[in-house]
């Protein structure tokens, strides 16, 4: 998943897998998620994933956020 997709959601809450199921980005069968560089992050957020490309955590922490690898279920 890029960056770009997250762009929509509200960055005050952590951006949980949870999150990501209700928005309709991803579905149980797609676990492990990863999340990709393509995109640009405006705001701080936390984003909870089982990967990230070097961009995407690069561009997460110099909008102020946190990029929080979480183990596959």
């Amino acid at each position: 998943m890029n960056l770009k997709s997250l762009a929509g959601l509200d960055a005050a809450d952590p951006i949980t897998l949870e999150v990501l199921t209700r928005a309709g980005l991803i579905k149980r069968k797609h676990l492990p998620v990863k999340i990709l560089g393509l995109g640009e992050v405006d705001r701080p957020m936390v984003v909870q994933a089982h990967r990230f490309s070097k961009s995407a955590e690069a561009k997460i922490r110099a909008a102020g956020g946190r990029a929080e690898v979480i183990r596959s279920v």
